[in-house]
């Protein structure tokens, strides 16, 4: 009996069947029928659905996906197998399908997606090949190979996922920061507000360890229910986010908090507050008791003169934090980076960075503290200038009287603008970096690759009409099948002497090849531009013949220059059987070749100047390939084409263009064993990352930017409140309220914008540097872009919250009675 089969499509698939009209499927049938030999069987399949992504389980890039299940297969096989072929129906019910799966896929036990949820890709790899081991040993080491496609796809983000930790390691280290400062700026405020009270409780008695318990329980009533509730919040906040996440993703993520995250948050919410209430504790007990139950002067002093001793035997706590500090960053530098070298550690050389850019944070802190002045005057002069010399002159008193407690004000902005700006930047890094590299990988947006036993004849008229008839295509260009695929061997550049040998894949190019992929990668060390025509048009010159262009690494470890000449060995493989007519193994073959020019990189072929990139390309012309493959070629029209690469009017094209484009070249390809690589289907992923990264990064700025505000608003409170008197004088002179307020908005306005310019310059520093050392590891031209949406919000949200910490507490202060204001107690 005949069963009908059912088969899930790929989409790409569907895509390509779906403008076959019913006449040119009638045709395809006749010519079936007509063209079918002795062996041909035909069976008519039923399309039960459409599938859109692989989940990993083939090549995303496959357009002849077609799933069915394995028995029904055989078994409708079986019922239209024709009469004149009874030996061929009696093979097939004697076959038992499963003895001929070639390829059978095995997951890890569950929970198996958690296996693949941790940070260091060290530990997953040792997880998955230890369960692999297993699994082989049962099955025979000589009966099956395994292959790690999950592995493999997390190894080629390893990289991403340890710079990934790194933002989170900077992200984490800054957050702490800003908290201890935060936190400190609360205490140093409550001190400073309530010096009268803790001199009256001195001079009754209390002792110093009195002051210090006082404090410390001050701190832990406000840290204690802050970290309950934070681990409240964060377990209903970790749900809401990792269900946002996994959504993005497409993955569900264990929204419970792990053990360690909460004995982390224990340590931090509670030895936070400690290491922040130290220097508010010594302020305490530093203030003489004499000035603090003085009611009658103001505490504000414009003028401080400090006495040392020449024989103060106390050591200086900032020098020997400093000289520590110092002698680590010599012993890392010194011993942990050269450790991290040559064990290829990336984790410990990472983390390296990530001390060198917390150094460096912390280095530009301190220089923007000593420009601070100079930026406030320059801010004074240039946005307020309108405002009348009176004002200006109370605003620059204010300044310099608040200057110390302005200083951790100025360092919170500073630091959070900076930290925002890094953080942005170098997150969208991440997804640039990947496009980048993929658009180096494929050479166009969109190409077509081909097997070796595809026909190039027939694929270049059809290719060639293509272009000709679509206007955004402004040209093509090709690149071969290597030599060591088409003829079998195993290629070799060798100095003449044969001291120096590496790994080659060589290639034939189009005499467009470099005008048609991508611009913006190639990077030419050194060529000959006498000739006045392009490296890829000199190949097909008589001296182009005779060259080759080679990567820049061979410049320096083989000692090469233009007029040179080093060996291209052509190795026979040793599973071939070859041998010479004395019976004996075929030996290798040799051809000089000169160097035509040195690449640094290039879009669509792998070039480099580091020896990390081993095995690079080596391109020739047309008639040197078949020259070098010894016979395996007969002549330039039977190189067998890998890759067609189409040039793109990326000014006009559209996504409608290219999906209309691509249509087109995936009818030709599915009717030659081609395939259409899309870099936009690559960089769907991509987009799911991005949209998770920014809601983190949006998260973390809305953090830094409310730590900033809560210490602006107390800032600015202790600042007028302990200018009461100051106020009260001048409003008993005549000073009118709205100047008042004008004078302390203006005050909070300069404190801001200052801090703002010193922020954009910390973060225009640190995150230009991770850019240029992102472009220097992965040798891509990757652009530094500034947030300028991201900063002007910023500056937007900064000068709000100066206008709002400034003006309430100057309003309430300017709403008191003169008398009330003169009685008012610091």
């Amino acid at each position: 009996s005949r069963i009908t089969v059912s088969v899930y499509l790929y989409r790409y698939l569907q895509d390509v069947l779906r403008e076959d009209t019913l006449r040119e499927l009638d045709e395809v049938s006749a010519y079936a029928q007509s063209s079918r030999t002795p062996w041909t069987v035909l069976v008519p399949l039923t399309v039960t659905g459409v599938f859109n992504y692989s989940r990993g389980k083939f090549d995303s890039e496959t357009t002849s996906a077609v799933l069915v299940e394995l028995e029904p297969f055989f078994g409708g096989l079986t019922g239209w197998v024709r009469e004149d072929m009874p030996g061929v129906k009696r093979d097939l019910l004697q076959t038992r399908p499963y003895d001929y799966v070639s390829r059978v896929t095995f997951n890890l036990p569950p929970p198996r997606l958690d296996r693949y949820m941790r940070n260091d890709y060290a530990l997953i790899q040792r997880e998955v090949l230890s369960f692999m081991s297993r699994l082989v040993a049962r099955m025979g080491y000589e009966d099956v190979q395994a292959r790690f496609q999950v592995l493999y796809e997390l190894r080629k983000l390893r990289i991403f996922n340890l710079f990934l930790g790194l933002i989170i390691s900077v992200v984490m280290v800054s957050l702490v920061g800003l908290l201890v400062l935060l936190i400190y700026s609360l205490l140093i405020v409550s001190v400073e507000t309530r010096t009268f009270d803790l001199g009256i409780l001195r001079m009754v008695g209390m002792t110093r360890a009195g002051i210090v318990r006082l404090l410390l329980a001050q701190t832990l009533t406000f840290a204690i229910p802050a970290w309950a509730a934070g681990l409240v919040a964060a377990r209903f906040l970790t749900a809401f986010l990792l269900e946002q996440i996994g959504q993005i993703a497409g993955a569900r993520i264990d929204p419970r908090l792990l053990p360690a995250s909460v004995a982390w948050a224990t340590v931090m919410g509670l030895a936070v507050p400690c290491v922040a209430a130290i220097l508010p504790i010594r302020k305490a007990l530093a203030a003489n008791l004499k000035d603090a139950i003085d009611a009658n002067r103001s505490k504000v002093t414009a003028i401080q003169v400090t006495v040392e001793r020449s024989n103060q035997e106390r050591p200086s706590p900032f020098i020997i934090t400093g000289g520590l500090t110092m002698a680590g960053f010599g012993f890392m530098v010194y011993y942990l980076f050269p450790k991290g070298l040559l064990e290829g550690n990336l984790t410990l050389l990472l983390y390296i960075f990530l001390s060198l850019l917390v150094g460096m944070l912390l280095g530009l802190s301190t220089l923007s503290l000593n420009l601070e002045r100079s930026i406030e005057h320059l801010v004074a002069y240039t946005l307020l200038w309108w405002n009348g010399a009176s004002v200006r002159a109370m605003m620059h008193k204010n300044l310099v009287a608040h200057r110390l407690r302005n200083r951790k004000t100025t360092i919170m902005y500073s630091l959070s603008l900076a930290f925002i700006i890094f953080i942005v930047v170098t997150f969208a890094l991440q997804i640039v970096t990947f496009q980048f590299q993929e658009k180096q990988e494929k050479g166009t947006l969109l190409r077509l690759r081909c097997s070796r036993f595809a026909q190039p004849r027939r694929l270049l008229d059809q290719l060639e009409q293509l272009v000709a008839n679509e206007k955004v295509v402004l040209d093509m260009g090709w690149m071969s099948h290597s030599i060591a695929s088409v003829a079998g061997v195993e290629t070799y550049m060798t100095t003449v002497g044969k001291t120096v040998t590496v790994g080659q894949y060589v290639h034939a190019v189009s005499p467009n090849f470099f005008r048609v992929v991508l611009p913006g990668f190639m990077v030419l060390e050194e060529h000959d531009d006498e000739s006045g025509y392009f490296i890829d048009e000199q190949l097909y010159t008589p001296r182009g013949s005779q060259s080759a262009i080679i990567g820049s690494l061979y410049k320096e470890s083989m000692s090469l220059s233009l007029n040179s000449t080093f060996l291209l060995q052509r190795k026979p493989r040793q599973t071939d059987r070859e041998v010479d007519p004395n019976g004996l193994p075929a030996s290798s073959t040799y051809s000089k070749l000169r160097p035509l020019a040195f690449l640094r990189g290039a879009a669509g072929a792998k070039f480099s100047g580091y020896p990390e990139a081993s095995d690079q390309d080596l391109l020739v012309s047309l008639t040197t390939f078949v020259r070098l493959s010894d016979g395996a070629v007969a002549s330039a029209a039977e190189v067998p084409i890998s890759l067609y690469l189409f040039q793109m009017d990326e000014g006009a094209v559209t996504d409608a263009d290219l999906d209309r484009i691509s249509l087109r070249l995936r009818r030709i390809g599915a009717r030659s064993g081609c395939s259409v690589d899309d870099v936009r289907r690559r960089n769907e992923a991509f987009k799911v990352a991005l949209e998770a990264m920014n809601f983190f990064s949006g998260a973390t700025t809305t953090v830094a930017m409310a730590i900033s505000f809560f210490s602006l608003t107390s800032s600015m409170y202790a600042n007028i409140s302990e200018q009461s008197k100051e106020i009260g004088m001048l409003r008993a002179l005549g000073v009118r309220g709205n100047w008042v307020l004008r004078v302390y908005t203006l005050e909070a306005f300069t404190l801001v914008m200052s801090s703002t310019l010193l922020g954009l310059m910390m973060g225009t520093v640190v995150a230009f540097t991770v850019t240029a050392q992102r472009a220097l590891f992965t040798q891509l031209p990757v652009p530094f872009v500034f947030p300028w949406s991201i900063f002007f919000w910023v500056v937007g949200a900064s000068l709000v919250s100066a206008v709002a910490a400034s003006f309430l507490p100057a309003t309430r202060k300017v709403r008191q009675s003169i008398a009330g204001l003169m009685r008012s107690v610091t």
